[in-house]
């Protein structure tokens, strides 16, 4: 088992790099996608309804403490903007995802091509 994953880690020299970043794509991708639920909940909730702000990260005092709630009920198209804002973002590093683990699948196969026999 040890003695596969040096054999893949040889490899993937200089790959590393890339298999990072391509990570990092997925998780920024998943967050972004869990962004948009939040904003429909604190859409329909907070600026329609009339329920205090359950936001993450103790961000639920923010609407209230400022002029920020009557400003997104007098322009509600600001929370359609911003669905579509973060749908673009997290398509974005899911492009991104795609593309940085072709490359490094592409490269990784070539190098296993030329593996002597």
């Amino acid at each position: 088992m040890l003695t596969a994953i040096r054999f893949v880690l040889t490899y993937m020299k200089r790959l590393k790099l890339k298999y990072s970043l391509t990570i990092l794509c997925v998780i920024f991708a998943a967050a972004f996608s869990f962004m948009t639920p939040l904003i429909i909940r604190f859409t329909v909730d907070t600026v329609i309804g009339q329920a205090p702000a359950e936001l993450p990260l103790g961000l639920g005092n923010l609407p209230e403490t400022g002029s920020l709630l009557p400003y997104i009920r007098a322009n509600i198209w600001l929370a359609g903007l911003a669905i579509v804002l973060i749908s673009v973002i997290a398509h974005g590093f899911t492009f991104l995802r795609g593309k940085l683990s072709a490359e490094v699948s592409e490269e990784f196969a070539r190098r296993l091509k030329k593996l002597p026999v």
